[in-house]
């Protein structure tokens, strides 16, 4: 056996590598996980206590690019927004009021437009007999808006992003994923270039799906 602390790493940080192969080690059970993610969104909560900048810099940091992304893989959406947003908020201050601010202006009654999509998208997939297992939706958070921002379009410009109110239907096979696909833009015009085949050409950490935008 080699100590985590004795490993030389080449192209990442070594104190975030030493986290990760902490995580791995942990994988035993799964709780320990769970208790280190928590302990993390309270950190990043009351970071903003803290009087060291750099420290909080760094502490946000580290939670973007090792916790936020174990709560991802584990299915943790809501542990995942909270350790994303809370670092955004740490690291983009500024950036973090306007999109907040933007979404509270434009979307003050978020879970009834989300139930209004719901009822829209659920009545198109009955009335044209499309088979789905279930039908989601959700509010983009910040930290997202930001990131599709800062890393597609290399701009600040909020009129940019179509999907901050965002659907997903599940479906039984692929074909029954075509076929959904077909039954929305049936029924709501779709913005041909926001059309994306993740199916045919599978991101390179094997995610597959359908994605669209419509008016």
């Amino acid at each position: 056996m080699v100590k985590v602390s004795k490993v030389k790493y080449r192209g990442e940080d070594r104190q975030l590598e030493t986290l990760k192969k902490t995580f791995l080690a942990m994988g035993k059970d799964l709780r320990v996980i769970f208790v280190k993610l928590a302990d993390r969104i309270h950190n990043i909560q009351t970071l903003q206590y803290h009087p060291t900048q750099e420290k909080r810099e760094r502490i946000a940091n580290e939670t973007l690019q090792v916790f936020a992304p174990i709560a991802k893989r584990l299915g943790l959406y809501y542990f995942q927004q909270l350790l994303e947003n809370g670092a955004f908020c740490i690291l983009h201050p500024r950036e973090f009021a306007e999109i907040t601010a933007y979404l509270e202006s434009q979307f003050l009654n978020q879970q009834d437009l989300i139930d209004t999509g719901l009822q829209k998208l659920k009545a198109a997939l009955a009335a044209d007999n499309a088979p789905y297992i279930d039908v989601k939706g959700r509010i983009k958070s910040p930290y997202r808006i930001w990131e599709k921002m800062h890393y597609r379009y290399q701009q600040f410009d909020l009129a940019r992003v179509y999907d901050m109110i965002a659907f997903r239907i599940i479906t039984h096979t692929v074909g029954d994923c075509y076929n959904v696909l077909g039954v929305v833009h049936h029924h709501f015009t779709p913005i041909i270039k926001k059309i994306k085949d993740y199916i045919a050409v599978p991101k390179s950490n094997g995610y597959r799906s359908l994605h669209t935008a419509v008016l």
